[in-house]
C-alpha cells in the first residue's frame, strides 16, 4: 500500500509524538526510581552499624547516573574522616563512569586535593589527559602532603610517558629523604611508565632497604633482565644495551608471579643453608621502618602458638638488619615502644627480647583498634612503610568493615602490610594483604 507524503508525514509525527511520550515515561519512570532509592538510603545510612553502611553504599554500583553520583560523592565527602566508610564510597565512585560525576569528582579533586582521598582516588581511578595533567600538576607543587603525592605518583604509572620532564621529576622522588610510601610509588610508577630511560634512575635503588624490591621489579618490566641485587650486572646490561633498549612491556601481574618464584627459592636456599635469612615466619623482612602488629588473644595460648609466635620474633630480632627500625603493637592494645619504632641496634634487640619474653595471651581479638592505634599514632609519626599484621583468629567486629578501615586508614601511604594467619586459613587475613601490596602466610 502506497502512502501519500500528507499521510506519511502525519504517520511519522505520530510514531515520534509516541516515542517522545515513552520516553519521557521512561525518564519520569527512572526519576521515580531514583528518588525511592534516595529516600531508601538515607534511611539505610542512618545506621550506627558500619557494615550495614557499607553494604548500603555498595548499592550504589546499580546507579551510575548523575543522581546517584551527586549524592554519593557529597556522602563521601561528609564522611571524609571516618576512614572505613569514605573509602567504601570512594570505591564505589572509581567505578562510575557518567560524565557528570566524573565532573563533579574532579572539582571536588580541584578544589582541596588532600581533603578526601577517597574522592581524589575516585578521580585518578580513570586514566585521561585530564587525570594526567591533574596528577603532574600536584607534582609541581610544594608543600603537598605524602598521601596526595602518592595518589598522584601511583596515577602517572597507569599513563605510557615518554617526556623527559616526568622522568626527571620522579627521579627526584626515589630520593631517601622522601616519604617512604613516595618512593614506593614512584619505583612502581617508572616501571609502568614504560619509559626505557627510566632504567639507569632505577639501578641506584637496587639493594635499597625500602625500594630494593621494588626498583628490581620495575627495571624487569622495563628490560625483561633480572638480576636482583647484582648493580655491576644491571649497569653492564644497561652499558651494552642503551642504544637499542626497548621497554620489554612486562605487567605488573607478570612481575609480582615472578617476584613470587624469587622469594620462594631464597626462602629454600635460606632453609638449605641453615638459615641466616632475615625473615618473620618465612616472610622475607622488607622495608626501613617495620612495625609488627601481633595478636595475643587469649587463643594464642593454644597449640603453643604464643610460644612459637615468641620464637619467630626472637629469631627476627636476632637476623634484622642493624640499619633498620621496628617495633610492636599487641592486641589487646599494648605497644613497645611507647613511641613506635627504634632502630634495631645492639641495645634495642636485647630490650626488645626482653618484652618478647614476658608476653602472654589474654583477652580477645580487637584488630581494629590496634590498625587505627597503628596508623595514627605510629605510621605517621616514624615513616612506617611495612606492617606484619599476625592473628590466629577472626577480627572482633564484621571483617568487611575492619577490611574497609585498614584499606581507609592505608589510603595515600602505600605502607605494604604483610599478614600470618595461625591455626587456619583466613580470608580476610587474604584480602587485607591483597589489598595492601603484601603477602599472607597460613600457618600452623
Amino acid at each position: 500500500m502506497k502512502l501519500s507524503l500528507k499521510s506519511f508525514t502525519t504517520k511519522l509525527s505520530s510514531a515520534l509524538a509516541a516515542c517522545l511520550v515513552l520516553s519521557s515515561v521512561s525518564s519520569y519512570a527512572g526519576e521515580e526510581d531514583w528518588k525511592e532509592f534516595e529516600a531508601e538510603v538515607k534511611k539505610d545510612l542512618r545506621s550506627k552499624v558500619v557494615a550495614e553502611k557499607i553494604n548500603t553504599i555498595n548499592r550504589f554500583s546499580d546507579h551510575d547516573h548523575e543522581d546517584g553520583g551527586e549524592f554519593l560523592v557529597k556522602y563521601t565527602y561528609k564522611e571524609r574522616k571516618n576512614t572505613s566508610i569514605a573509602d567504601a564510597a570512594g570505591k564505589v565512585l572509581a567505578k562510575f563512569k557518567n560524565p557528570e560525576t566524573r565532573e563533579l569528582l574532579q572539582k571536588y579533586a580541584t578544589n582541596s586535593p588532600g581533603a578526601c582521598l577517597p574522592i581524589l582516588s575516585a578521580y585518578l581511578s580513570q586514566p585521561s589527559e585530564d587525570t594526567k595533567e591533574f596528577a603532574l600538576n600536584i607534582l609541581g607543587k610544594s608543600g603537598v602532603k605524602s598521601p596526595v603525592m602518592t595518589q598522584a605518583v601511583m596515577h602517572l604509572g597507569t599513563h605510557s610517558s615518554d617526556d623527559p620532564k616526568v622522568l626527571a621529576k620522579l627521579a627526584t622522588l626515589l630520593v631517601d629523604k622522601s616519604f617512604h610510601s613516595v618512593r614506593r610509588a614512584t619505583a612502581d610508577a617508572l616501571g609502568g611508565m614504560g619509559n626505557i630511560q627510566a632504567v639507569p634512575v632505577l639501578i641506584p635503588y637496587v639493594g635499597d632497604l625500602v625500594i630494593d624490591t621494588r626498583a628490581q621489579d620495575a627495571l624487569y618490566r622495563l628490560t625483561g633482565q633480572q638480576f636482583k641485587k647484582d648493580k655491576k650486572a644491571w649497569t653492564a646490561w644497561w652499558e651494552k644495551n642503551k642504544g637499542s633498549a626497548k621497554p620489554a612491556g612486562i605487567s605488573e601481574k607478570d612481575a609480582e608471579g615472578q617476584r613470587e618464584e624469587i622469594v620462594a627459592k631464597d626462602e629454600a636456599n635460606a632453609k638449605k643453608n641453615g638459615g641466616g635469612l632475615e625473615s618473620f615466619y618465612g616472610e622475607p623482612i622488607t622495608g626501613k621502618s617495620i612495625l609488627f602488629v601481633l595478636d595475643r588473644s587469649g587463643s594464642m595460648s593454644s597449640d603453643g602458638r604464643m610460644d612459637k609466635m615468641k620464637e619467630e620474633l626472637k629469631y627476627m630480632i636476632a637476623s634484622i638488619n642493624e640499619n633498620r627500625s621496628f617495633g610492636f603493637v599487641l592486641f589487646p592494645l599494648d605497644s613497645y615502644p611507647g613511641k613506635g619504632v627504634a632502630k634495631a641496634d645492639a641495645s634495642f634487640k636485647r630490650r626488645a627480647t626482653s618484652y618478647v619474653d614476658k608476653l602472654e595471651p589474654t583477652g580477645t581479638t580487637p584488630i581494629s583498634e590496634a590498625m587505627e592505634h597503628a596508623f595514627k599514632r605510629v605510621v605517621v609519626k616514624k615513616n612506617v612503610d611495612t606492617i606484619y599484621l599476625l592473628s590466629d583468629g577472626a577480627p572482633n567486629k564484621p571483617a568487611a568493615e575492619v577490611l574497609a578501615l585498614i584499606n581507609g586508614l592505608n589510603a595515600g601511604y602505600y605502607v605494604q602490610i604483610h599478614t600470618v594467619s595461625i591455626g587456619a586459613d583466613s580470608q580476610f587475613l587474604k584480602d587485607v594483604a591483597a589489598d595492601n601490596n603484601g603477602n599472607y602466610r597460613a600457618v600452623k
